[in-house]
């Protein structure tokens, strides 16, 4: 008595499913990828058999990733293989995509400036250009300008950025777009930092808080990123500390983007020559920008 799997071998459904497999393996052994890995690794006919499965899987995984590479197991490209050892067998393995390095680089980078950045108001740190409301035509050279400053320091520009105006005409806002299109580049970094908030987490680590904050750490946390905005310069309270602090950590970089209500005529009254001359290191015209004739965007009208 014949078994089952004979019978069904033998029967015309059992035939056609040979047969369609017969067809496949054919296009499949037809592959140019897959005849070179047969070829270079000087596979048998009997080898090939064993593995067919897994070359059939590696087939239809390739199609799917060149097909859309991001959603094909989240940016992993497969990659055939063979063990070594005299049971070697086909397995697939897979390699992380230049694309899906970049964008966890970005997201690495984009958490840095969302966790280690120093925001008193907590709104900015929503920030985006594209949310940025521009109802005049100043408004729109602040804009402007500001997009400018992102690709004069993409392009390796040396030398500080002020922004300069009262509060709530969108300097501050500006300065975190700034950073944040600038992060999304690959291989820069970027820090936002409230310079009264500075001094307060470096006093507070004095008396026993945060050790991360202390003055060695915080200069060198700062001094660490590609591009920094130091928000706010001026309106901490003025003392010797604060600008010696100031001065050091000025002293410690090239691409800063100041954010303040003073002039530079202001910061000469408020602090020494020495600090301001740090401060305003390679600002000009083109590098800096004034928003005396904008209005608080804050006020709502009633």
């Amino acid at each position: 008595m014949e078994n089952m799997s004979e019978g069904i071998r033998k029967s015309k459904v059992g035939q056609k499913v040979i047969k369609d497999f017969e067809v496949m393996k054919a296009e499949l052994l037809s592959d140019p990828e897959i005849a070179e890995f047969i070829t270079k690794h000087g596979l048998t006919d009997q080898q090939v058999q064993n593995n067919i499965s897994k070359l059939f899987e590696y087939q239809t995984e390739r199609n799917a990733f060149e097909n859309d590479s991001q959603k094909f197991i989240n940016g992993y490209k497969p990659i055939l293989g063979l063990s070594g050892g005299s049971n070697s067998y086909v397995y697939i393995s897979y390699d992380e995509t230049e694309k899906r390095k970049t964008e966890q680089i970005n997201k690495q980078k984009m958490a840095f400036l969302g966790r280690e950045s120093l925001v008193l108001d907590k709104t900015i740190k929503m920030a985006r250009f594209d949310n940025f409301q521009i109802k005049d035509n100043e408004e729109q050279l602040a804009f402007d300008f500001a997009k400018k400053t992102v690709e004069f320091y993409l392009n390796d520009g040396e030398g500080n950025t002020a922004l300069v105006g009262k509060q709530g005409t969108g300097k501050s806002h500006l300065a975190m777009s700034i950073l944040k299109e600038y992060n999304e580049n690959p291989g820069h970094s970027a820090m936002y930092a409230s310079y009264s908030q500075v001094i307060r987490l470096i006093k507070d680590s004095f008396g026993g808080g945060d050790a991360k904050y202390s003055q060695q750490n915080m200069l060198r946390l700062l001094a660490s990123v590609d591009l920094l905005v130091l928000d706010d310069v001026g309106s901490e309270n003025v003392t010797d500390f604060s600008q010696e602090l100031l001065t050091d950590l000025m002293d410690s970089r090239t691409r800063t983007i100041i954010t303040t209500n003073y002039s530079s005529d202001e910061l000469r009254r408020t602090y020494e020559a020495r600090t301001v001359s740090r401060l305003l290191r390679g600002v000009d015209r083109d590098r800096a920008f004034n928003f005396k004739s904008l209005k608080d965007k804050r006020i709502q009208a009633f």
